[in-house]
Protein backbone atom coordinates (compact mmCIF):
# COMPACT_ATOMS: atom_id res chain seq x y z
CA UNK A 1 0.00 0.00 0.00
CA UNK A 2 1.59 3.18 -1.03
CA UNK A 3 1.49 6.40 1.46
CA UNK A 4 -0.73 8.51 -0.31
CA UNK A 5 -3.62 5.38 -0.78
CA UNK A 6 -2.77 4.50 3.05
CA UNK A 7 -2.97 8.60 3.62
CA UNK A 8 -6.54 8.82 2.16
CA UNK A 9 -7.71 5.43 3.85
CA UNK A 10 -7.22 7.25 6.94
CA UNK A 11 -8.33 10.60 6.28
CA UNK A 12 -11.86 8.66 4.66
CA UNK A 13 -12.14 6.69 8.30
CA UNK A 14 -11.71 9.60 10.22
CA UNK A 15 -14.66 10.99 7.97
CA UNK A 16 -16.95 9.27 9.63
CA UNK A 17 -19.21 11.22 11.62
CA UNK A 18 -22.69 11.19 12.74
CA UNK A 19 -25.24 14.23 13.30
CA UNK A 20 -28.57 14.37 14.55
CA UNK A 21 -29.35 18.21 12.70
CA UNK A 22 -31.15 18.91 9.74
CA UNK A 23 -28.07 19.03 7.97
CA UNK A 24 -25.80 16.19 7.84
CA UNK A 25 -21.52 17.24 8.77
CA UNK A 26 -20.20 14.50 6.13
CA UNK A 27 -22.95 15.93 2.85
CA UNK A 28 -21.27 19.01 3.50
CA UNK A 29 -17.53 17.96 3.82
CA UNK A 30 -18.50 16.50 -0.14
CA UNK A 31 -19.44 19.64 -1.20
CA UNK A 32 -16.47 21.91 -0.34
CA UNK A 33 -14.58 22.38 -3.13
CA UNK A 34 -10.91 24.68 -3.45
CA UNK A 35 -10.68 27.32 -5.51
CA UNK A 36 -7.96 29.81 -5.78
CA UNK A 37 -6.31 28.32 -3.01
CA UNK A 38 -9.12 28.64 -0.82
CA UNK A 39 -11.95 25.98 0.82
CA UNK A 40 -15.17 27.10 -0.59
CA UNK A 41 -18.81 26.15 -1.56
CA UNK A 42 -20.95 26.89 -4.33
CA UNK A 43 -23.58 29.12 -4.03
CA UNK A 44 -25.97 26.55 -5.70
CA UNK A 45 -24.60 24.16 -3.02
CA UNK A 46 -25.32 26.76 -0.22
CA UNK A 47 -29.02 27.39 -1.56
CA UNK A 48 -29.79 23.68 -1.03
CA UNK A 49 -28.38 23.47 2.26
CA UNK A 50 -30.61 26.41 3.09
CA UNK A 51 -33.53 25.17 1.03
CA UNK A 52 -33.94 28.15 -0.84
CA UNK A 53 -33.32 29.00 -4.96
CA UNK A 54 -30.12 30.04 -5.87
CA UNK A 55 -31.19 33.68 -7.25
CA UNK A 56 -32.70 34.44 -3.56
CA UNK A 57 -29.69 33.91 -2.06
CA UNK A 58 -27.64 36.09 -4.43
CA UNK A 59 -29.97 38.60 -3.93
CA UNK A 60 -29.56 38.81 -0.12
CA UNK A 61 -26.29 38.59 -0.57
CA UNK A 62 -26.31 41.71 -3.24
CA UNK A 63 -28.45 43.76 -0.89
CA UNK A 64 -25.93 43.44 1.52
CA UNK A 65 -22.81 43.71 -0.34
CA UNK A 66 -20.69 45.86 1.88
CA UNK A 67 -20.90 42.42 4.45
CA UNK A 68 -18.94 40.44 1.63
CA UNK A 69 -15.46 41.63 1.29
CA UNK A 70 -13.24 39.46 -1.80
CA UNK A 71 -11.96 37.26 1.18
CA UNK A 72 -15.49 36.03 2.02
CA UNK A 73 -17.11 35.72 -1.40
CA UNK A 74 -16.03 35.82 -4.99
CA UNK A 75 -17.15 34.94 -8.66
CA UNK A 76 -15.89 31.96 -10.58
CA UNK A 77 -14.00 33.05 -13.52
CA UNK A 78 -15.61 31.44 -16.91
CA UNK A 79 -12.20 29.15 -16.97
CA UNK A 80 -12.97 27.88 -13.27
CA UNK A 81 -16.50 27.74 -14.09
CA UNK A 82 -16.01 25.55 -17.29
CA UNK A 83 -13.87 23.33 -15.34
CA UNK A 84 -16.69 23.32 -12.44
CA UNK A 85 -19.23 21.76 -14.92
CA UNK A 86 -16.85 19.33 -16.75
CA UNK A 87 -15.96 17.85 -12.88
CA UNK A 88 -19.15 17.59 -11.76
CA UNK A 89 -22.06 17.69 -14.84
CA UNK A 90 -23.68 21.23 -13.46
CA UNK A 91 -25.15 22.17 -17.04
CA UNK A 92 -29.05 20.34 -17.36
CA UNK A 93 -30.25 20.11 -20.86
CA UNK A 94 -33.11 22.49 -21.68
CA UNK A 95 -34.05 26.03 -21.91
CA UNK A 96 -32.99 28.35 -19.20
CA UNK A 97 -31.99 25.18 -16.95
CA UNK A 98 -28.59 26.20 -16.56
CA UNK A 99 -26.69 29.39 -15.26
CA UNK A 100 -26.01 32.25 -17.68
CA UNK A 101 -23.50 33.69 -14.86
CA UNK A 102 -20.31 31.90 -13.62
CA UNK A 103 -21.14 31.23 -9.86
CA UNK A 104 -19.86 32.81 -6.68
CA UNK A 105 -18.39 30.88 -3.90
CA UNK A 106 -18.28 31.52 -0.16
CA UNK A 107 -15.27 31.01 2.03
CA UNK A 108 -15.85 29.89 5.23
CA UNK A 109 -15.97 33.92 6.80
CA UNK A 110 -18.43 34.36 3.69
CA UNK A 111 -20.72 31.52 4.98
CA UNK A 112 -20.78 32.60 8.42
CA UNK A 113 -21.75 36.52 7.19
CA UNK A 114 -24.58 34.52 5.38
CA UNK A 115 -26.66 33.34 8.73
CA UNK A 116 -27.18 37.16 9.44
CA UNK A 117 -28.37 37.91 5.95
CA UNK A 118 -30.55 34.88 5.51
CA UNK A 119 -32.17 35.84 9.24
CA UNK A 120 -33.73 32.13 9.12
CA UNK A 121 -34.01 29.05 11.65
CA UNK A 122 -32.43 27.24 8.69
CA UNK A 123 -29.94 29.15 7.87
CA UNK A 124 -28.83 29.49 11.49
CA UNK A 125 -28.81 25.55 11.86
CA UNK A 126 -27.51 24.68 8.19
CA UNK A 127 -24.54 27.13 9.24
CA UNK A 128 -23.87 25.99 12.64
CA UNK A 129 -22.99 22.47 10.79
CA UNK A 130 -21.05 24.20 7.91
CA UNK A 131 -18.81 25.85 10.41
CA UNK A 132 -18.55 21.96 11.84
CA UNK A 133 -17.41 20.80 8.77
CA UNK A 134 -15.01 23.25 7.81
CA UNK A 135 -13.56 22.48 11.42
CA UNK A 136 -13.87 18.83 10.62
CA UNK A 137 -11.82 19.19 7.30
CA UNK A 138 -8.89 21.52 9.07
CA UNK A 139 -8.97 18.69 11.61
CA UNK A 140 -8.47 15.94 8.47
CA UNK A 141 -5.59 17.95 6.23
CA UNK A 142 -3.83 18.21 10.01
CA UNK A 143 -4.03 14.44 10.68
CA UNK A 144 -3.36 13.22 6.91
CA UNK A 145 0.00 15.56 6.84
CA UNK A 146 0.92 14.16 10.47
CA UNK A 147 0.21 10.68 8.82
CA UNK A 148 2.37 11.66 5.90
CA UNK A 149 4.88 12.89 7.85
CA UNK A 150 4.95 10.02 10.03
CA UNK A 151 5.15 7.54 7.47
CA UNK A 152 7.74 9.19 4.73
CA UNK A 153 10.08 9.55 7.87
CA UNK A 154 9.66 5.95 8.83
CA UNK A 155 11.13 4.78 5.46
CA UNK A 156 7.84 3.06 4.79
CA UNK A 157 8.49 0.98 8.27
CA UNK A 158 4.94 0.77 9.62
CA UNK A 159 5.81 -0.31 12.86
CA UNK A 160 7.94 3.04 13.53
CA UNK A 161 4.81 5.16 12.99
CA UNK A 162 2.43 4.87 16.35
CA UNK A 163 -0.68 6.36 14.74
CA UNK A 164 -0.89 3.92 12.13
CA UNK A 165 -2.17 0.10 12.75
CA UNK A 166 0.59 -3.11 13.10
CA UNK A 167 -1.72 -4.46 9.99
CA UNK A 168 -3.70 -2.70 7.45
CA UNK A 169 -7.22 -3.00 8.45
CA UNK A 170 -8.66 -3.07 4.59
CA UNK A 171 -7.43 -5.29 1.71
CA UNK A 172 -5.18 -3.39 -1.36
CA UNK A 173 -8.60 -4.16 -4.13
CA UNK A 174 -11.17 -3.15 -1.18
CA UNK A 175 -9.24 0.09 -0.42
CA UNK A 176 -8.88 0.73 -4.22
CA UNK A 177 -13.01 0.16 -4.42
CA UNK A 178 -13.40 2.66 -1.74
CA UNK A 179 -10.50 5.72 -3.23
CA UNK A 180 -12.42 5.05 -6.30
CA UNK A 181 -15.60 6.18 -5.08
CA UNK A 182 -13.33 9.16 -3.08
CA UNK A 183 -13.74 13.05 -4.24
Amino acid sequence: MNAVAMIVFYTLVCLTVTSTSAVDTEEILRRILTFRGQRVLLDSELAALYRVETKALNRAVRRNIERFPADFMFQLSSEESALLRSQIGALKSGRGAHRKYTPYVFTEQGVTMLSSVLRSERAVQVNIEIMRAFARLRQLVSIAQSLRTCYLTSSGNRSACPALPARPILSQASLEKLLSHAY
